[in-house]
């Protein structure tokens, strides 16, 4: 899973891949939530692109693993956050309801804890590269976040979206984090981008049977 260049840049295509076709051939009665999950899947598999970055230059021959260990993490763990803000530049809700402002603090909160580790993370790493340990890549910066990752996700997920749309995204995306745990524990991110390389295409032919 992701274990070379080669496996990490194939799933990085195939993602792309999946993503427009979500975009543009998925069920037109949930147009808006194919458009926002393609969006952000593709967002989620550009974690395939890193580490295809990071694998070509273990050594940091060219400074590339140095300077996209800065920038991983932040597409990494503010996956949340850009699902949020595709909803609310999609959907436009009117942010008036108990409901509109629990999920706005939640995000808010969540957005501080996260820039919080992330400032963390680059202060107390040395050396700061990701690199190869037990055939994978090890994601250091997964040691600074918390459990208000996996509430501000589904959250979001659930937030001004269709109710079936939103349970099969859920199903989708954390029996993919299951399944990455099952497999290796101590790789489930990078093994759940790798599983999410094929999630829009999952998404694609579920939302013709919902």
């Amino acid at each position: 899973m992701c274990f070379s260049t080669e496996s990490s840049l194939g799933s990085f295509i195939v993602g792309i891949i999946g993503s427009y076709l979500l975009f543009n051939y998925g069920n037109k009665k949930y147009e808006k939530e194919n458009q926002i999950y393609s969006i952000f899947l593709l967002y989620v598999i550009f974690m395939q692109l890193f580490d295809f970055i990071f694998w070509i230059d273990q050594k940091n021959k060219w400074n590339l693993n140095r300077i996209f260990t800065y920038i991983a993490p932040f597409f990494n763990l503010s996956q949340p956050l850009l699902l949020y803000i595709l909803k609310i530049i999609y959907n436009k809700p009117k942010i008036n309801g108990l409901w509109d402002y629990f999920v706005l603090v939640i995000n808010i909160i969540y957005a501080v804890v996260f820039l919080i580790g992330y400032s963390q993370f680059i202060s107390n790493t040395n050396p700061l590269l990701t690199l190869e340990k037990g055939g994978h890549l090890e994601w250091k910066w997964l040691k600074y976040f918390n459990l208000l990752y996996f509430v501000a996700f589904i959250v979001n997920i659930f937030y001004t979206s269709k109710i079936n749309y939103s349970i099969m995204a859920t199903l989708v995306i954390f029996l993919s984090l299951f399944l990455s745990s099952k497999l290796n524990i101590n790789f489930v991110g990078e093994l759940w981008c790798f599983i999410a390389s094929i999630g829009s295409l999952i998404i694609l032919g579920l939302s013709y049977i919902l």
